[in-house]
């Protein structure tokens, strides 16, 4: 049941921004799904995406005086917007409850609720805490200890309710199911310069079967995977397709959730003749019927973590590939019409010098191969709950400790104190993105400056003095001074 647009805002669902730079906007989905969830039962859910909604929009529901405003946020620079908008709220009714929930949260529940301008945390999945948190709110008699999975505060104590069981997904609505949902989508997300291809997001399958030792997901979910039915992900995509979306982008951990499943994915993409891209795991690209069988579904882009060319790191990592799977997969890669984005890591644990050269050597030959080929190195970010995580802390590794320094806790901010080439390390995201990925996200001219000088670093394999890291740095801190909520 949902009701009328002009009905008074009973909950309030924001996306904060997530990075400052010029980049393609995908659909928020987390808000999405949280939002079509309560929508089902009747509540009056309305949605903030600051990164494409004016502030005025925000100003006009806080006035509505909600019953609850939840805030998704991810570790990084949507930390720091987070905060900034919580402030924002307080600063013009403090008697708002504020939630947060997302990765973040659910990571550091206790010292995301340790901030003033926040009242309530949620970790894991949030559909049902959420919901029962409206209702416990709307109520005279306020109760909050039977709310599984919710974080609180009892006269300035935090108080940590049991972990609530994992949902079952195929008793969940479409994100999409909402007609504000659908509005907005309609809006902001098939008006972008791509006509809506792979800026909506979509999600077929909650959690993962692998064990890699440096993912949050294996601590988060246990090890298990929940899959939503054939039926119910076909309709939902063809909801889509309705509104006139013609590419998807999964945000599945990886869409090679087993052989079976792939067999009828592609079936299912291929009959709906919408395009589409998701992460892939090198184990499931045995030969050529297996690119013939994605392409024909219409795959564009496919997202491989390959981490490490090492066997005896990529055992360290749990990674279950070996160099053997990896060469295998770059090379039907390399003969397909896909894109491929290779992602490798870096300043790992057990990597006091970083060995580059050797990296940049076989991104060189993948690249020679395959020009198409986007390629992202990156160095290590430590992340609580994970087993490397215990590892980086016995080797004086600390975090932030205080939620207002996580903005700048991320992938070419963040490096473990033990590695000794730290400048190169980092420098060489840096470039590596102006190099392989600028192309699809940034325009040419503007940093045409910029992708030279990371040619004839990437070339002469000289990573000192790196300017355009600390103008990087500069330019985020300055937009940061100007981009206040007032």
């Amino acid at each position: 049941m949902q009701m009328p647009d002009t009905a008074k805002t009973e909950i309030l669902l924001i996306y904060p921004k997530t990075n400052p730079y010029p980049h393609t906007v995908s659909t928020p989905l987390s808000i999405f799904a949280l939002g079509s969830y309560l929508e089902r039962d009747g509540i009056v859910v309305n949605y903030f995406d600051e990164r494409l909604q004016p502030l005025s929009s925000l100003k006009t529901f806080i006035e509505e005086k909600p019953i609850l405003i939840g805030i998704s946020c991810m570790t990084g620079y949507q930390i720091q917007r987070a905060i900034s908008i919580s402030k924002y709220i307080k600063r013009n009714d403090r008697k708002i409850p504020i939630c947060w929930g997302g990765t973040h949260p659910s990571m550091l529940p206790g010292q995301t609720l340790e901030s003033e301008y926040i009242d309530y945390a949620i970790k894991g999945e949030g559909e049902e805490s959420l919901y029962e948190l409206y209702k416990a709110l709307s109520e005279k008699d306020r109760s909050f200890h039977s709310i599984k999975g919710l974080y609180w505060k009892n006269e300035g104590k935090i108080i940590e309710n049991p972990i609530r069981p994992f949902l079952d997904v195929n008793k969940l609505p479409s994100p999409y199911e909402s007609n504000k949902v659908k509005d907005l989508s309609k809006k902001f997300f098939l008006s972008t310069h791509n006509k809506g291809r792979f800026t909506f997001g979509y999600e077929i399958s909650r959690g993962c079967h692998n064990n890699c030792a440096f993912c949050y997901e294996p601590q988060a979910f246990k090890n298990t995977l929940r899959q939503r039915k054939k039926e119910l992900y076909k309709n939902d995509l063809l909801v889509l397709k309705s509104l006139g979306v013609n590419g998807i982008f999964f945000y599945d951990n990886h869409i090679s959730i087993s052989n079976e499943f792939l067999c009828e994915f592609c079936e299912v993409m291929k009959e709906l003749d919408m395009e589409w891209t998701g992460g892939f795991r090198v184990n499931y690209l045995r030969d050529r019927n297996d690119i013939e069988m994605l392409e024909q579904s219409k795959c564009r882009n496919l997202f491989f973590g390959i981490e490490s060319i090492e066997n005896d790191i990529l055992k360290l990592l749990k990674k279950g590939q070996n160099r053997r799977l990896i060469d295998n997969a770059i090379d039907l890669m390399s003969k397909s019409t896909i894109r491929p984005t290779y992602s490798f890591l870096t300043a790992l644990p057990f990597e006091k010098d970083v060995d580059l050269n050797k990296l940049m050597d076989f991104v060189d030959d993948v690249i020679k191969a395959n020009p198409k080929a986007e390629i992202a190195i990156q160095p290590y970010t430590p992340l609580p709950g994970t087993v490397l995580f215990e590892k980086s802390l016995k080797l004086g590794f600390r975090l932030p400790e205080k939620l207002e320094d996580y903005w700048e806790y991320t992938t070419g901010e963040t490096i473990g104190s033990w590695v000794k080439n730290k400048e190169a390390a980092l420098n060489v995201f840096l470039v590596s993105f102006l190099l392989f990925r600028a192309r699809y996200f940034l325009n040419k001219i503007v940093f045409f400056p910029l992708i030279k000088l990371a040619e004839l670093r990437w070339k002469n394999r000289y990573f000192k003095i790196p300017v355009e890291r600390l103008l990087y740095k500069f330019l985020k801190k300055t937009y940061l001074c100007f981009d206040k909520l007032k």
